[in-house]
Order: structure tokens, then C-alpha cells, then sequence
């Protein structure tokens, strides 16, 4: 309750008063003023909800996390009376908007309006409501207030930012590309001229006597694919505020993994669960871009657990051929440790990258100790640069 609200209810009880034990035109007249005062406040509030106009626009629908478009609202009274103490809202747990303070009042007279232009930014990889999010008006006591939620809300799609690292702090980058890199060492039977520095052992004498100079085998063998990432899907929490900032990180953070591999000239094979097994490949930076969209359009769900997630890593034959994984998921439990465990018995190294774990849902990650494997903890506020 505002003080102006108290002094207006203190003063309607001191004419309740007057009339109760005086009586009199005055005390009478006091009393109906200030029973009328409110009902009129009221009465003008009505009206101002009822012809107070809101437009917003957004230059686009579609945005990426931290870029800044164009934004627009526009505040018209169409009504042949001054609207004071108006004040407008904005959603800020998702986004902000650039240069402009919901504490700003405006106050517009008959049949004018207020246009403001500026820039809105999202912090977060998602669906949700941007711009304008609540109304509050005033009478011109400013007895009483009303906050209502704006009628024409703006709903956005926000893509993933895509973040260039310079390098990979967080593990040793020079065994993680060794371990990643394709493995030739089976002799074939394609045979070249020895150089000085090969292996006599590879040295094809029959071809040798043949041409009547030193001939050794080429090395061939499986070449290896290059990086995996396996992507955590599941949705634990109903609660936007909880699972958006998670998802948007672990999805940055694949995308970051890919794109430092992809300048490196290693090609990425990413797994994930979506109602089915799902893998996406990309092979250089030429093809990124489409990486990049179909990364974007990730579902995250409660239905993509971490045992669904396990299948579906068991039931990729190319994953389980690679060196060298990253796993990036926001919960450890007895399905991400049997990934773990599964890519070791095929000798691969694991990174994982734990988002925002919470122990009370998982197990402790103090207690595991597995071989070939590096785990790094990360915030969902954390700057990916400075970690990974």
C-alpha cells in the first residue's frame, strides 16, 4: 500500500467519524468526497485499460543468442483524456532491452502517442516472450495502481551463439589431435622407392629384385573418423529459468567443440537422442553452416534420457570406432558412467563436460574414477572461451 493510498484511507476513516459523532453538511460532504475519490480513480483506470494501446515489433522472429536486432513500442492514448503514470515492463529474465529502464512514467496526452526505438538482445537459446511484458497505470491521486499483462505479447525463436576459440584450455589439445588423428599402420601392397628413415622392415625385397631398387610397402589400416561428441538431450525441470540457461550452454559448447575441430581439419560425428537415435556429421567448415542449423533445432525433452542416450551410443558403431570423445551433458549418472565405461573398453579418450551438474539428481562426481577421461565442470554463466 502506497502512502498517499494510506493518507487517502486515514482521511475517509476520520469522516466516517465526523459524520458518526458530529453530523453536519461538512462532515457529510467530507465523507461522500472521499468515498467518491475512489470509485472515480477506479472508474478512470477502467478507461485507460480500456483505451491504452501497446505496439511492438522486433525486426526479426528469429534471433541468435547475444547479437542485438531492432525493437520497437509505440504507447497511444486514444482517449480524450491525459493517461499519467504509465509505466511499461519488460521481460528481463531472458533478454534485456538496450538504453531504456521499465522505471521511465510517461504520461500522453489525448490522441498522442510515444515511439521508441533501440535494441533487443537475448541471453539464451530458445523459444519465449521478449519485449514488453506487464502494463502499470495510475490515477492522478496516484491512490490506487493496475498492472495487467500486455495483450499482444512477442514471442521469439533464439539460436545458439557460436563461439570461436582460439584454443582448447581445458584438455591437452596436442594428444587429444595425436589420439584423433587417422592411424596408418598395417603394410599394404602398394609399394613406393625407400627413403632414408623408413622402416627396413616394410622394404618388399621381391619388388626390390624386380625394379633392382630398394621398394617398402605403403602403411594403410582403418582410418579413423576424427572427433565424437555425444549431446545430453534430457529436460529434468518444467522451469524455464532452470533448464534454459543449461540447454543454451550445452549447446554452445557442442557447437564451439565442433567448429575449433572443424578449423583443425578434424571432422566431427555428434550423437544424440531426440525420440530416436540422431547423428549429425560435419566434415569441414564448408559445411558448418548446416551443422550449425541442425544443432539449433535440437529438441530437448524428459522422454531423451541418459538411458536412451546410452543405447543410442551403443548403437553407433562409428562412435564407439573413434580416439578421442566429448561428452557434453548436465547430469552424471549410472548411464553416463556406462558411456564412459563403454568408450574406454574400445580405447577411446573422454572428455566429459558436465553443465550445471546437480549432485542431488546424479551421482558424485568426486567418487568416479575412470580411466582415459578428463571431466571439467562448467556453469551455465561460465564464459566458454575461459573454460573450454
Amino acid at each position: 500500500m502506497g502512502k498517499r493510498t494510506l493518507i487517502w484511507g486515514l482521511l475517509w476513516i476520520l469522516s466516517l467519524v465526523g459524520i458518526s459523532f458530529f453530523g453536519g453538511p461538512i462532515s457529510y460532504g467530507f465523507f461522500a468526497l472521499m468515498t467518491v475519490i475512489p470509485a472515480v480513480a477506479w472508474l478512470y483506470l477502467l478507461l485507460v485499460f480500456m483505451c491504452f494501446r501497446i505496439y511492438q515489433k522486433a525486426d526479426s522472429n528469429t534471433l541468435t543468442v547475444g547479437k542485438p536486432i531492432d525493437f520497437y513500442f509505440t504507447l497511444v492514448n486514444e482517449f480524450p483524456l491525459v493517461f499519467a503514470g504509465v509505466r511499461v515492463r519488460f521481460f528481463t529474465s531472458f533478454s534485456y532491452i538496450n538504453g531504456l529502464s521499465d522505471e521511465t512514467e510517461y504520461e500522453l496526452w489525448p490522441g498522442t502517442g510515444i515511439k521508441k526505438e533501440t535494441e533487443l538482445i537475448c541471453k539464451y537459446r530458445g523459444e519465449y516472450e521478449v519485449g514488453i511484458k506487464r502494463v502499470e497505470i495510475q490515477d492522478y491521486l496516484r491512490l490506487f495502481k493496475m498492472s495487467y499483462k500486455n495483450r499482444e505479447s512477442l514471442r521469439v525463436t533464439v539460436k545458439p551463439r557460436l563461439v570461436y576459440l582460439d584454443a582448447l584450455k581445458s584438455v591437452n589439445i596436442s594428444n587429444l589431435l595425436r589420439e584423433a588423428a587417422k592411424k596408418k599402420d598395417t603394410p599394404d601392397v602398394l609399394t613406393r622407392a625407400y627413403v632414408p628413415g623408413d622402416d627396413v622392415r616394410r622394404i618388399n625385397w621381391k619388388q626390390t629384385a624386380t625394379v633392382g631398387s630398394l621398394m617398402v610397402r605403403e602403411l594403410s589400416g582403418e582410418e579413423k573418423r576424427g572427433i565424437g561428441i555425444i549431446t545430453d538431450t534430457s529436460r529434468e525441470s518444467k522451469d524455464e529459468a532452470v533448464f534454459l540457461p543449461i540447454e543454451n550452454k550445452i549447446l554452445e559448447t557442442v557447437l564451439a567443440l565442433a567448429l575449433f575441430m572443424c578449423g583443425k581439419g578434424i571432422p566431427t560425428h555428434e550423437v544424440h537422442y531426440d525420440g530416436a537415435k540422431a547423428v549429425l556429421d560435419v566434415e569441414s567448415l564448408n559445411t558448418f553452416d548446416n551443422f550449425y542449423e541442425a544443432v539449433s533445432c535440437i529438441a530437448f525433452d524428459g522422454e531423451n534420457t541418459s538411458k536412451n542416450l546410452l543405447d543410442a551410443v551403443k548403437g553407433d558403431p562409428e562412435m564407439l570406432s573413434l580416439n578421442a570423445v566429448f561428452l557434453v551433458v548436465h547430469t552424471f549418472d549410472a548411464y553416463i558412467k556406462s558411456i564412459i565405461e563403454l568408450l574406454n573398453k574400445n580405447d577411446t579418450f573422454v572428455v566429459v563436460y558436465l553443465i550445471d551438474h546437480d549432485k542431488e539428481n546424479g551421482e558424485d562426481i568426486s567418487l568416479i574414477n575412470l580411466p582415459r577421461t578428463e571431466m571439467i565442470c562448467i556453469s551455465s554463466d561460465d564464459d566458454i572461451k575461459e573454460v573450454l
